[in-house]
């Protein structure tokens, strides 16, 4: 009773001013009462006492239940043009999305040491530039050698990336190689894996093949401009290991490889984007993430924020309509004055998605919707509607709940399972279950190099916070010894 009251309370009319329309109606029905005398037009010439006997049996009876009818309609469509509710309900808020996908090169080039101190730590530098000044929107950080590696998806969680940034060198790859093609097309992927059709790709590298952009130029479109960073210099310099020896050619002579700045501005100009060699300021970043560069038309995404709206329920009176008007089908002038009327319902009042019926339902399976919420970048949306458990922790990944995510793969038995799983750990710094997991799925299947790549990756941030913890406890010993001291 309490909620009805309180329905009651809140009850108003979206567009009032349709209500205005009940004024002609009224005016149009008296008018044509009126003319509907049963004797049709005898009645001005003739006696209305000498009617019944003169005109008996000439005439016919006509109606008033069309008139009832016309009017009863009209005032439905009125009240449902008008906007009828009396409850709110959540909406998801929309904000424009900024995607960029940063790609960069892990060959062994990048050891070469003509910047100081080397290619690969003035790489590293400068991608934390980039993320520490990327304050919204969405980026995902790719690296390649023989094959590219997604180190995080698309995330507006930058701090997550800064994070690996110094874990990234060529010796946690798992193959050697140069293939900046393939790293193109899992950048592409990663956007269209988001459901972003547009967006930007930052390549930063040191070499590209001369075929590059011919075969990436299909990948991309103007909608994704592909930009380059040039890390290196023209003089190039040796490249020197880890272990202090250098690459050499098969002929014994040292590699040096150059940096080849007009043919990485021919690709950057072919492929939509800019070029830059890398700086010790920022001009750089300023130059190749200029606003300028982005498409005119970026995309829409929902957030996690929502807000109310008004439930409009007018459109449930055309129902009541649709008898009168099947009624009155064969009356011409009826149907004719109904038509206009349910045009118009139909295109002032709308039936939000909280209200429908459940059409998808009855074509598509829960998999198949929950698949295509994920395509359009609803993974909250998607795991509720999932029955697949690898796909409910695949969408809970996504939508970055990734203890929820943990949940669910570990009821999985596959590779691919412990992988996801190692994931889900990894990005809530729960390095030594994460170690753990990939190591099993490579037990499943030593051909994962996803894995092996992560495992690696993973191993080193953990090296690197124990040498953290030991910095730090030595510096509290001196700490103490000084102060013994004094």
């Amino acid at each position: 009773m309490t909620e009805f009251l309180q329905q009651i309370e809140q009850f108003r009319f979206l567009r009032p001013w349709w209500l205005l329309g009940v004024i002609p109606a009224v005016i149009l029905i008296m008018l044509l009462w009126n003319r509907k005398s049963s004797y049709g037009g005898w009645q001005r010439v003739i006696s209305p006492h000498l009617l019944p006997h003169l005109l008996a049996g000439n005439v016919t009876r006509q109606s008033r239940a069309p008139l009832v009818m016309l009017l009863i309609c009209w005032l439905l469509a009125v009240v449902a043009m008008a906007g009828p509710t009396w409850q709110q309900l959540p909406q998801a808020v929309q904000k424009k999305i900024n995607a960029q996908v940063i790609v960069l090169d892990l060959s062994l080039s990048m050891y070469a040491k003509d910047l100081a101190p080397s290619r690969l730590v003035r790489a590293r530098l400068k991608l934390s530039d980039i993320l520490n000044r990327t304050d919204e929107g969405l980026t995902a950080l790719i690296v390649y050698s023989a094959t590219p590696h997604v180190v995080t998806p698309l995330t507006d969680d930058t701090n997550t990336i800064l994070s690996m940034v110094n874990s990234l060198s060529p010796d946690i790859m798992p193959q050697k190689g140069n293939n900046p093609v393939a790293a193109i097309e899992k950048a592409v992927a990663t956007l269209q894996q988001a459901g972003l059709n547009r967006g930007r790709i930052l390549l930063m590298t040191d070499d590209l093949p001369g075929d590059f952009a011919n075969k990436v130029e299909d990948l991309i479109s103007y909608q994704t401009p592909l930009s380059i960073m040039g890390i290196g210099t023209r003089d190039g310099a040796p490249i020197e290991l880890p272990d202090g020896s250098f690459i050499k050619q098969s002929d014994g002579s040292i590699v040096i490889p150059k940096l080849d700045v007009s043919h990485l501005k021919r690709v950057a100009r072919q492929l939509d984007g800019r070029f830059s060699t890398i700086s010790t300021s920022d001009e750089d970043i300023n130059y190749l993430l200029a606003e300028g560069l982005l498409p005119s038309e970026q995309e829409i995404k929902e957030t996690g924020r929502e807000f109310d709206v008004w439930d409009e329920t007018g459109h449930w009176l055309v129902l009541l309509i649709l008898p009168f008007a099947a009624a009155g089908y064969r009356k011409g002038w009826f149907g004719a004055v109904l038509m206009p009327a349910l045009l118009g319902c139909a295109l002032l009042t709308h039936a939000p998605s909280s209200m429908a019926f459940g059409w998808d339902d009855l074509w598509q399976t829960d998999d198949q919707q929950g698949r295509a919420l994920l395509q359009s970048g609803k993974p909250e949306q998607a795991a509720e509607t999932f029955n697949d458990p690898q796909w409910q922790a695949a969408s809970q990944y996504k939508a970055e709940n990734y203890a929820a995510a943990e949940q669910l793969y570990a009821g999985g038995d596959s590779a691919e399972s412990f992988y996801n799983l190692g994931n889900s750990q990894a990005r809530q710094q729960k390095l030594d279950e994460a170690i753990a997991s990939y190591q099993k799925a490579l037990q499943l299947n030593p051909e994962l190099e996803d894995a092996q790549f992560n495992l690696d990756l993973v191993k080193k941030l953990k090296q690197q916070q124990e040498q953290q913890q030991g910095d730090g406890e030595s510096n509290d010993q001196n700490q103490d010894q000084d102060q013994d001291q004094d």
